[in-house]
């Protein structure tokens, strides 16, 4: 692998201002940060005089040329805390779990008459299922006022269950989302 960036919000539970790059340390050197800060530089050359002139900034050779500034320690902290109660819980039984809730909501979808726009096969899905209806912000809009969050997306709505959702909370969003769409 190359290179993997994401962020911990949404699927890893984290909160907002954290997140993850790995760069394959054979391609780092050839890398131009788009913006550079304290922790883009060597460690040795920092409040030397060179250091911050552009013009023959020392970059750091390992993935921390990526780094701005100084990180968002209360977000580390979360990011790690999430991660370590997935870890706790563990990735195959969370992606079984992710598995029975988007067959509960896919069969729940065509059961209602929704188009389907999420592939059904389970090779070629993730835990994101979206389907279509009449108006998708006007319903996603009138789900929010029911406290059920989903988004407009691809002349659709698109529902992203994780582990803690349960069944009946499907049901009960799929049912706010018949009657929302009927009302149209």
């Amino acid at each position: 692998m190359d290179f993997l960036s994401c962020s911990c919000y949404k699927w890893l539970l984290g909160p907002a201002g954290a997140g993850y790059l790995y760069v394959n340390e054979e391609l780092i050197e050839g890398l131009n940060p788009p913006f550079v800060g304290w922790a883009s530089v060597k460690p040795e050359v920092f409040g030397t005089e060179d250091s911050w002139d552009i013009r023959s900034l020392s970059l750091s050779e390992t993935a921390t040329r990526f780094e701005v500034g100084s990180p968002c320690l209360l977000s580390l902290v979360g990011a790690r805390e999430a991660l370590k109660m997935l870890l706790n819980i563990g990735i195959d039984k969370i992606q079984e779990r992710l598995a029975e809730l988007t067959d509960h909501l896919i069969t729940t979808v065509k059961n209602s008459g929704f188009e389907l726009q999420t592939p059904e096969e389970p090779a070629n899905r993730s835990g994101i299922v979206n389907f279509k209806t009449k108006a998708p912000k006007k319903v996603v809009e009138g789900l929010g006022n029911k406290g059920i969050i989903v988004s407009a997306r691809a002349n659709g709505i698109r529902v992203s269950p994780h582990f803690y959702n349960t069944e009946d909370e499907i049901d009960k969003a799929m049912s706010q989302v018949r009657s929302l769409a009927g009302a149209l």
